[in-house]
């Protein structure tokens, strides 16, 4: 199954069958590291909130390709947009790709990260959000351990969160990686004893 390409040449990456593994986001909500809505937000406004979610991610992925068409953005996610492009050009940072697939052989989980590429002189990946970022950093490692697990000679060494606001601002902050691993780890083993208990 061809999943990704490579972080930082033009190489295709062969992965392996995923199917059945848990993914990312699965495993954060499922043991309780992610944002609680249970309840506090009505169901039309969380389902709302997602679809802004996807089509900033799907926005800012074609940034990155270079084929956002301007004139059929849709006006809402603008701001948005404008956000994402104010972080790279006050950040300086130099993207490569968005919106990869991404597996660990040993633990076995996939996911996709939102962006990768280079910051402040690193390789790093970045989790673009646009509400609530709470267990984003957990992502971020994630999507790090997967990807330096696929690709040794590529390592990436730095995370971060990128939120991006209605009103075309953001706000960035670097992820502790070896911290936030730790807990991804940890999660992942809570994740495997409650499939294994069900």
């Amino acid at each position: 199954v061809v999943m990704a390409d490579s972080l930082f040449d033009d190489r295709v990456v062969v992965m392996m069958d995923v199917t059945g593994w848990p993914r990312v986001t699965r495993v954060i909500r499922t043991v309780g590291l992610g944002p609680d809505f249970s309840g506090a937000i009505p169901i039309n406004v969380m389902a709302a909130a997602q679809v802004r979610g996807r089509a900033v991610h799907e926005a800012v992925a074609s940034v990155v390709r270079g084929d956002l068409d301007e004139a059929a953005l849709d006006p809402r996610v603008r701001p948005y947009v404008d956000g994402y492009r104010l972080f790279a050009a006050e950040s300086g940072c130099q993207a490569l790709a968005a919106e990869v697939e991404v597996a660990h052989p040993t633990w076995r989980y996939a996911g996709r990260l939102d962006w990768r590429g280079w910051l402040r002189g690193r390789r790093t990946v970045l989790d673009i959000k646009t509400g609530a970022a709470e267990g984003a950093e957990y992502q971020v490692a994630a999507y790090v351990d997967a990807w330096n697990a696929q690709h040794p000679g590529e390592r990436v060494v730095s995370g971060g969160i990128v939120v991006v606001t209605d009103d075309g601002r953001y706000k960035y902050r670097e992820v502790d990686l070896p911290a936030a691993t730790n807990v991804w780890h940890a999660a992942l083993v809570v994740y495997g004893a409650r499939g294994r208990r069900a």
